[in-house]
């Protein structure tokens, strides 16, 4: 699966990159959500996996635009403000309250093959 991470914290990205690859999924990362929709624009992935507070265009963004692709991905949206996250719910295939266990975010992108 073709897998966008989309995190502005370097060692988190870091970390997500490794177990993704690690599981034989072509990943691409953005570290703003500007760098998010570029990516969206000529690389469509199968899953976004994209933190809510980013610098520049925020996750809620992100999430509208990966609605308006042609073959939507699935989106599983990630934060640690719980209130900001419920709001998204609807826009997102699933959420993650950070911090989270990255079993947690391997079944869920699991789910989605």
């Amino acid at each position: 699966m073709r897998i966008l991470i989309v995190e502005d914290n370097p060692g988190l990205r870091a970390l997500l990159v490794d177990l993704f690859q690690g599981a034989a999924h072509e990943v691409r990362v953005a570290p703003s959500g500007t760098k998010a929709l570029e990516a969206l624009s000529n690389w469509p992935p199968d899953v976004i996996i994209a933190d809510l507070n980013l610098p520049g265009v925020q996750g809620e963004e992100i999430a509208i635009a990966a609605a308006a692709l042609p073959q939507r991905p699935r989106l599983i949206m990630m934060s640690a403000d719980r209130e900001r996250l419920e709001r998204t719910r609807s826009r997102a295939d699933a959420v993650l309250l950070k911090p989270f266990h990255l079993d947690e975010l391997l079944r869920l992108v699991a789910l989605f093959q």
